[in-house]
């Protein structure tokens, strides 16, 4: 039973810190457009 909410916690925090390299890269994307678009205006 231990084992099994080890697992699954380090599953959860996997999930978390692939959520939030996700959400990293969508800021790094969305600040790259805005330059982009500010640049050719």
């Amino acid at each position: 039973m231990e084992e099994e909410m080890v697992t699954r916690m380090n599953e959860y925090m996997e999930k978390m810190a692939q959520l939030e390299q996700w959400e990293e890269d969508l800021f790094h994307r969305e600040t790259a457009l805005k330059k982009a678009e500010a640049d050719s205006a």
